[in-house]
């Protein structure tokens, strides 16, 4: 492999797990948005897709942007660490 393709790997695999964490903590946000001045409609809205529809939509760009051999690396990692608990 070249160099090149390597620094577009490790891009994207930074930018997958971008994704995932701003997934993960989106639902945080939720009780945030009540303090906006927007009508009622847009507030319930806003905080419904923070917690049920932008997560998984990240996640899942998040794994098409990583790839699977990045996936499988994740899981082999998580498996080493339960094995250490």
């Amino acid at each position: 492999m070249n160099k090149s393709n390597d620094e577009a790997k490790k891009l994207r695999l930074k930018t997958g797990m971008g994704f995932f964490i701003i997934g993960c903590i989106a639902p945080f946000f939720a009780p945030l948005v009540f303090f906006l001045n927007i009508p009622q409609e847009w507030r319930v809205g806003i905080a419904a897709a923070l917690v049920l529809g932008l997560p998984e939509i990240l996640w899942i760009v998040a794994g098409v942007l990583m790839g699977k051999e990045a996936i499988t690396a994740l899981k082999d990692r998580r498996k080493f660490w339960k094995k250490r608990e």
